[in-house]
């Protein structure tokens, strides 16, 4: 009698738990079909799809996808140039001679504690006009930079 109302009360426990979880399975299920077919609907997947079956259209966004890779690597390009003349100036070639050479550290050191943005700094860790000074100039040199990557990104 026991053993049979233990299977009873299993079988209704799992009766139970199947039917509240293909509810919520359910749920889910037409939550995740809603997301698609909004999905479906963006401009970005419909200008896709059109691409994908249109061979203008296709024509089109190769065209734009091969001109954005040439931007691309010339960028690239340009800033590995840049990197390559940078390795060769004399203050590079002091920074890593300096990972290396004590005395060398040392020398490199004293410049950088006499180059003027160094002392201006430490001078607005004790000075607070000095420090509000910076603090301005920072934040249009922030809101260049923003306006400059707002224009380049659209």
């Amino acid at each position: 009698m026991r053993r049979q109302l233990r299977r009873l009360a299993t079988a209704g426990g799992c009766a139970a738990g199947y039917l509240r979880g293909a509810r919520a399975g359910r749920q889910r299920y037409d939550q995740l079909r809603t997301q698609a077919e909004q999905l479906a609907q963006h401009p970005q997947v419909q200008a896709a799809r059109q691409a994908v079956t249109d061979p203008q259209a296709r024509k089109q966004a190769l065209a734009q996808t091969r001109e954005r890779y040439r931007s691309g690597r010339d960028q690239y390009r340009s800033v590995r140039r840049r990197a390559t003349e940078l390795a060769g100036h004399p203050q590079v070639q002091l920074y890593r001679q300096a990972v290396t050479d004590p005395q060398a550290r040392q020398q490199a050191l004293t410049e950088l504690r006499a180059h003027p943005q160094v002392q201006r700094s430490r001078q607005a860790v004790t000075d607070p006009q000095v420090r509000q000074q910076v603090l301005l100039e920072l934040r249009e040199k922030a809101d260049v930079l923003t306006a400059a990557l707002k224009k380049r990104l659209g």
